[in-house]
Formats: C-alpha cells, sequence, structure tokens
C-alpha cells in the first residue's frame, strides 16, 4: 500500500468510534456528578479550605470539559470520515456496475458490505 493510503477496516472503525462515543457520554455524566461534589463540599466546608478545595474541584472540571471538548470534536471526526469512507465504497460499486454493463453485464453480484448502495 502507499505511504499517503490508508486502509481502514470499517468493522474496527465504527466500534472504535462508537466506544469513544461511550466514553465521551460517561465523561459527561462524571463531570455532572463532579459538579455536584464540588457544590456539596462547598456548602459543608467553610473558610480557607473549602475555598481552595473548591478551586481544585473547579480546576479538575474545567480540564474534564476540555476532555470532553476533544472527545466530541474526535467523534465528529470519526463520523465525517466514516461518511467519506462510506460515500468512495459507492462510487466504487457504482463504477464496477458500470463497468460490468459496458461490457455486456456478467454474473457479478454486490459482497454483503455494498448490498444496501
Amino acid at each position: 500500500m502507499p505511504m499517503n493510503q490508508t486502509e481502514i477496516d470499517q468493522a474496527k472503525y465504527q466500534a472504535a468510534g462508537k466506544s469513544a462515543f461511550e466514553c465521551h457520554l460517561e465523561l459527561e455524566n462524571r463531570l455532572t456528578a463532579l459538579s455536584n461534589v464540588q457544590n456539596e463540599l462547598n456548602q459543608a466546608m467553610q473558610g480557607l479550605g473549602g475555598r481552595a478545595l473548591y478551586s481544585v474541584l473547579g480546576t479538575a472540571f474545567e480540564s474534564g470539559r476540555k476532555l470532553s471538548a476533544t472527545l466530541s470534536e474526535i467523534v465528529t471526526q470519526m463520523q465525517v470520515v466514516g461518511v467519506k469512507i462510506d460515500a468512495a465504497d459507492s462510487d466504487s460499486v457504482s463504477r464496477i456496475y458500470a463497468a460490468s454493463a459496458a461490457s455486456g453485464g456478467s454474473s457479478w453480484a454486490p459482497s454483503d458490505k455494498f448490498r444496501d448502495f
């Protein structure tokens, strides 16, 4: 395979995308819980220690939000690439059908991967 090409196993790619999306959702849930804990501790602890703990948890929350945004972007880009892959596959199948028809047809049938096209 040439150096400037990428080969993708569609099933593994989709599984990885699903896992990344699930991680993103789990992180969002955990960040909500962390925010709740931060507020509860802020009410329970007064003074310098309480403010310091609130600040540290706030920093952790903001770091988590940045990670969540990055995961969201990764999932979005994976979806975009997946659509491009499907479109390229569809185009390839169309070309094969056209070539087959131009040569008088054949017994060629698409694989299960392309049956929906």
